[in-house]
């Protein structure tokens, strides 16, 4: 007949040294451990250290009493479950990691489809919420010794009211990059860095610190170029565990990704932007050539034969280029006439005969009175031969 004392849990053996694991303790452990792996699934990150930790000092402490317990039969049952769950940790890591992969592979077609490039600033914080489950994203510019926040993107499953955050935000400060902050590296190094602990008290800025209320936080630095131009901060303000060095990759990854998309976009741009500026100047010199371009006009092309001899190739058409009242005031010029002369002449008013000349002048693209007696007297040579 099976009594009561032989179903509970007798509850810790003075006389073993490794009491402080008995069934209940390792039942306890394996709930948080599920517990813990559900989490990171939910929020894609990796199981912390000490988990690892307390799961190893456990099986370490059953294979001990395994060794050395009058009871190994307990021991041999806690075993097995910590051993099962220890691998279970691993698998987790695996898979949490693979899902960043794929969201991460998501994001760059997701913002390689985004324009213009202003846009790719708020598309890739809440992109970056999305690929780390990370509570909050910031995007900041990088101007000499200064950074300025620019776009907050926060989750409202599980960030708390973002209204104090947004508040300092929008006041615009800029924050000076001195020597005591983890950023001024990040930027000097063109790296990433996780700011928790002591770090966090001693080498973040104070007010934006107080603003954000946040417990720990990663930041990498975007780097198009050979500079920083920019910063990426992510936190998992809200959430059952703060960021660890896995989201501290993730965001540094992203930010490299991210830094060349913007400066493809950038460029693409500037070159749209300057193709358009050229076709625009062709078109008013084409336009400008439409309206000055004077009558049809075919000079004449002098051509060597074999023979040594010059000839026409193509015959002027003189009495089209101009109006007979034009051949008339350019043949006195010929002559010798003045615009006074002409005028007086014509019966007409010395203004009228400038007015003709101007027109002679681009008809027979010359410059000077000269010139177009030349090209005249020329065509009146080619007319007659």
């Amino acid at each position: 007949m099976t009594t009561p004392s032989d179903t509970t849990d007798p509850g810790p053996d003075a006389s073993d040294p490794h009491a402080a694991h008995t069934p209940r303790t390792v039942d306890d452990l394996l709930v948080r451990s599920r517990r813990e792996r559900a989490d990171a699934i939910a929020v894609r990150r990796t199981l912390p250290a000490t988990h690892r930790v307390e799961l190893d000092a456990a099986l370490a402490a059953c294979r001990a009493g395994l060794a050395t317990s009058d009871r190994p039969d307990r021991w041999s049952a806690r075993h097995g479950r910590l051993l099962d769950e220890r691998v279970a940790a691993d698998a987790t890591d695996v898979e949490v990691r693979a899902v960043v992969r794929d969201a991460m592979r998501d994001a760059t077609e997701t913002l390689r489809a985004t324009s213009p490039a202003s846009a790719l600033v708020s598309a890739a914080v809440e992109l970056l919420c999305v690929v780390g489950g990370f509570s909050r994203v910031l995007a900041s510019a990088v101007r000499g010794s200064r950074w300025i926040p620019l776009v907050l993107h926060t989750d409202p499953a599980v960030a708390p009211d973002p209204q104090r955050l947004e508040a300092y935000l929008d006041e615009g400060d800029e924050i000076p990059l001195g020597n005591t902050l983890a950023e001024t590296e990040v930027v000097r190094r063109r790296s990433s860095a996780l700011v928790e602990g002591a770090t966090l008290e001693k080498r973040t800025f104070r007010p934006i610190l107080e603003a954000t209320g946040s417990s720990g936080y990663v930041c990498a630095a975007i780097v198009p170029g050979n500079e920083a131009i920019g910063l990426l901060h992510a936190d998992r303000i809200g959430q059952r565990r703060g960021a660890n060095d896995d989201d501290r990759a993730v965001v540094a990854e992203f930010s490299t990704l991210f830094a060349w998309l913007l400066d493809r976009a950038t460029s693409e741009e500037t070159l749209a932007l300057r193709t358009g500026r050229i076709e625009a100047e062709l078109d008013a010199a084409r336009a400008a050539i439409v309206r000055t371009r004077a009558p049809a006009f075919d000079v004449a092309l002098e051509v060597v034969d074999p023979g040594g001899a010059r000839r026409n190739a193509v015959a002027p058409r003189r009495d089209s280029l101009l109006t007979p009242r034009e051949r008339e005031i350019l043949e006195l010029v010929a002559h010798g006439a003045t615009n006074a002369g002409v005028a007086q002449r014509l019966t007409v008013s010395e203004e009228t005969v400038k007015s003709h000349m101007r027109t002679i002048l681009r008809k027979l693209h010359v410059t000077s009175r000269s010139a177009a007696v030349a090209r005249f007297l020329r065509l009146e040579g080619m007319q007659g031969a």
